[in-house]
């Protein structure tokens, strides 16, 4: 039962991808989906593990960011062997498979703000605001060098009369 289950779940994802992502294609009846479906399981359940396995440096490098590069290329494999099988379903590369990833990663840095360190807030695509201190400069002429651009980041939080507080 809890097989079925799984297997009726990676069908719907799998008809949910080809319906959201560019260059994931299927053509056939719900029927060859679930054959689809179960080559991705397999594929999820022997393939995935030992590519895990081999790559164990890079996933703990980047703290098991490098997972998401493994699924899609888990999604990739599962595109050439059913398309080996006729079974309908077509992966046009990995960018096509990676292309969740991307777009998961752009939202979520956009999100964390990690745009703003990087110098840009991916809400706008407007340049963040940079604010270099020098802590030999007097405050009041610290105070007077910060630009803003408008942008969506937070302000700095920064020192000013013996406590810290946000700057403006």
């Amino acid at each position: 039962m809890r097989l079925l289950l799984r297997l009726f779940i990676n069908a719907a994802a799998l008809w949910v991808a080809v319906r959201l992502v560019p260059g994931i294609s299927f053509a056939g009846n719900p029927l060859l989906l679930l054959a689809v479906a179960l080559v991705f399981g397999v594929v999820n359940t022997i393939v995935k593990p030992l590519v895990t396995l081999l790559s164990l440096p890079a996933v703990l490098l980047t703290l098991g960011i490098f997972l998401l590069v493994i699924n899609a290329l888990m999604l990739w494999f599962t595109g050439w062997l059913s398309t080996s099988l006729g079974l309908g379903f077509q992966v046009d590369g990995f960018g096509a498979a990676s292309r969740p990833l991307t777009a998961w990663l752009r939202a979520a840095r956009s999100i964390s703000g990690l745009g703003c360190e990087l110098g840009t807030d991916l809400a706008d695509s407007a340049p963040a605001r940079v604010e270099v201190i020098d802590l030999k400069m007097p405050q009041h002429a610290r105070a007077s060098t910060a630009s803003t651009t408008g942008s969506r980041c937070p302000t700095p939080i920064r020192r000013a009369g013996g406590r810290w507080r946000r700057g403006t």
